[in-house]
C-alpha cells in the first residue's frame, strides 16, 4: 500500500515536471534566440564559475541580446552598450527587480530597500528619502568630503608607519572605506580591533559572499533549501543576523538621543525625515516601517564599503603593474599648488589623475552583471520581444571590455581617455562605459563613491611610490572573482615608499 502511494506521488510529480518543462519550451519563441534548455536545469550545463565570461562566449553565437534558461526561468542577457543604453533609457520599462531570488529576499527583508525593491511608487519614495538623508548637495556634500579627507590622511599616516614593509591591501582598504561609511551613517569611526567594527565588517562580508556565491541551482530551485542548507545560505543567514542586531542597537540609540535640530549622521536624518508627515504622504505612508530603515541602512553600508574598497583595490593593482602612471599623476599633483579637494574633480590640470580613475572603473568592470533588472511591461530591445516580468542581465564585463569599442581592451591604458588632437580628457558619454549604470536605477551613491575614490587615489599618489613585494608576485589584473562585485583574483601586498 505504501509503495503504491509512493509510486503515485512520484508519477504525479513526474507529470508535473514534464508539463512545466513543455510550457517553458512552448514560450521560448517569445524571447530572443538562445541555447535550448534541458529539463529542469535549463542551461546551467553551459555555465561555469564566472557567468559574465560565459555570457560573452554565448553572445558570440547568439548575438548581443540573447536568452537562456536558469532552471525553468528564461532570462535575457544584454552584452553590448548599444542595446544596454537603449534599454536603460527606455523610460521605466526595465526598472523592475527580481522578486524570485530567495537570497535577495532574505537580505532585503522581503525585497525592500533601494537596491532590491521592485519599481513602484514606494521605491521612488525610498530613493528620494535616501538622497534627502545623505544630503548630496550644499553643506551635506561638504560634510562627506571632510569625512573622506580625514580618513585619507589617517590612511596615509598609517601607511607611513609601516616603514616601507609590504602591506596586504584588502583589509587595509576595507577598514578605510568602512570608517568613512560608519562616520557618515552612525557618526562613529573605529580602530580595526573594535568589536562593533569587526561585527560590521563580518556582516558585510557574510552577506556579500552569501548573496554572490548562492548563484547555483538552489537559487532557481528555492524549494531545495527546505531539504539542505548550502554554505552560502548559512553565511547569508549569519550575516543578516549580525547586521540586524547592529542596526537594532543603533536605531534604538539614535531614536533615544535624537535632536531634530542637530542631526549627527545619516541615520539621524532618516529618523527626522520619517517623522515628516507631509513628506511621508508622498510615499503613501502614515508611518515609515522600521524594516525599511533596516534595509536602507544595510544597502548603504554594503554598497559604500565594498564598492569603494574594491575600486581602490583594483586601482592600486593597475598602478603597481604600470608605475609610469604613478609618476605622471604625481607630477600633476605636485604642480597643483594647493591641497586637493573635491573641487578639483574635473580640473583640466589633472588629466592623468582623471583618466587613471576612469580606466580603473572601465577595466575592473566592478559590477560585472549589475543587480539584475526586470521588464515591468511587454517591451523590446533592438526590436526583439522581451515579455513582462523577464529578468534582464546587463553584462558590464563585456560592455567595458568590448574590442569593438576599445583597442586592446584588457590592457590598462589611461591614455585611451585623452583626445590625441586636443589633449583633453574625453567625455564618459557615448563610450562603452557604464560604471554607475544609468536611468531610473542608476547608483544612488555615485557622487559619494566618485569623491571617495578621487580623494584617496590623490592622497596615495602624492605621498607614495607603490612597488610590488618581490616575495609575493602581483596577480594578473585580467582575472577577477565571480562575486556580485568583481574583485582581483587574490589579495596582494604593496610597499609604500614615501615621496
Amino acid at each position: 500500500m505504501i509503495l503504491l502511494i509512493f509510486s503515485g506521488v512520484i508519477g504525479v510529480l513526474l507529470v508535473w515536471l514534464v508539463l512545466v518543462y513543455l510550457e517553458h519550451v512552448w514560450k521560448l519563441s517569445s524571447y530572443p534566440k538562445g541555447p535550448f534548455p534541458l529539463p529542469m536545469i535549463g542551461n546551467f550545463n553551459v555555465l561555469s564559475g564566472i557567468p559574465a565570461e560565459d555570457f560573452i562566449e554565448l553572445g558570440k553565437k547568439y548575438g548581443d541580446v540573447f536568452s537562456l534558461s536558469l532552471g525553468m526561468e528564461r532570462v535575457v542577457v544584454v552584452n553590448t552598450i548599444e542595446p544596454a543604453r537603449e534599454a536603460l533609457l527606455k523610460g521605466n520599462d526595465f526598472a523592475g527587480r527580481q522578486t524570485t531570488s530567495f537570497p535577495m529576499e532574505i537580505q532585503s527583508k522581503g525585497f525592500r530597500g533601494i537596491g532590491s525593491s521592485d519599481f513602484t511608487k514606494r521605491h521612488v519614495f525610498i530613493r528620494k528619502l535616501a538622497y534627502k538623508s545623505m544630503h548630496f548637495y550644499g553643506n551635506g556634500l561638504k560634510r562627506i568630503e571632510n569625512v573622506a579627507l580625514k580618513q585619507c590622511d589617517l590612511l596615509v599616516e598609517k601607511l607611513k608607519q609601516e616603514n616601507e614593509l609590504p602591506v596586504p591591501m584588502h583589509q587595509r582598504l576595507i577598514n578605510y572605506a568602512a570608517n568613512i561609511s560608519c562616520h557618515l551613517l552612525i557618526g562613529k569611526t573605529f580602530e580595526p580591533e573594535d568589536q562593533l567594527f569587526q561585527n560590521i565588517l563580518r556582516s558585510v562580508m557574510l552577506i556579500f559572499q552569501g548573496v554572490s556565491q548562492a548563484s547555483d541551482l538552489i537559487v532557481f530551485m528555492p524549494w531545495l533549501r527546505h531539504f539542505f542548507h548550502t554554505k552560502p545560505y548559512k553565511m547569508l543567514l549569519e550575516g543578516c543576523a549580525i547586521r540586524d542586531k547592529i542596526v537594532k542597537e543603533q536605531l534604538e540609540y539614535h531614536a533615544q538621543t535624537l535632536d531634530p535640530n542637530n542631526t549627527r549622521d545619516i541615520l539621524d536624518e532618516l529618523l527626522v525625515q520619517c517623522q515628516d508627515q507631509e513628506f511621508l504622504k508622498e510615499g503613501d505612508f502614515k508611518e515609515f516601517p522600521i524594516e525599511e530603515i533596516f534595509v536602507m541602512f544595510s544597502d548603504l553600508l554594503l554598497a559604500s564599503i565594498d564598492t569603494t574598497a574594491l575600486v581602490l583595490h583594483w586601482a592600486i593593482l593597475f598602478l603597481t603593474h604600470h608605475p609610469e602612471y604613478q609618476d605622471k599623476v604625481y607630477e600633476e599633483l605636485r604642480n597643483l599648488n594647493h591641497e586637493i579637494t573635491s573641487k578639483d574633480m574635473g580640473s583640466p590640470s589633472l588629466p592623468y589623475l582623471h583618466t587613471v580613475i576612469m580606466e580603473t572603473y572601465r577595466l575592473s568592470a566592478l559590477t560585472q552583471l549589475m543587480i539584475p533588472h526586470k521588464a515591468i511591461v511587454d517591451t523590446t530591445i533592438q526590436g526583439q520581444k522581451i515579455p513582462k516580468n523577464t529578468t534582464v542581465f546587463f553584462n558590464m564585463l563585456n560592455i567595458h571590455q568590448d574590442a569593438r569599442h576599445w583597442k586592446d581592451p584588457k590592457i590598462f591604458n589611461p591614455d585611451r581617455w585623452i583626445d590625441s588632437k586636443t589633449g583633453e580628457v574625453k567625455s564618459e558619454k557615448n563610450q562603452s562605459y557604464l560604471p554607475f549604470s544609468m536611468g531610473s536605477r542608476a547608483c544612488v551613491g555615485e557622487k559619494m563613491g566618485r569623491m571617495d575614490v578621487f580623494l584617496c587615489i590623490s592622497k596615495l599618489l602624492l605621498n607614495f611610490k607603490m612597488v610590488p613585494d618581490e616575495n609575493d608576485p602581483l596577480p594578473s589584473y585580467n582575472k577577477g572573482t565571480a562575486a556580485l562585485n568583481r574583485a582581483p583574483i587574490k589579495d596582494f601586498k604593496v610597499i609604500f615608499k614615501s615621496r
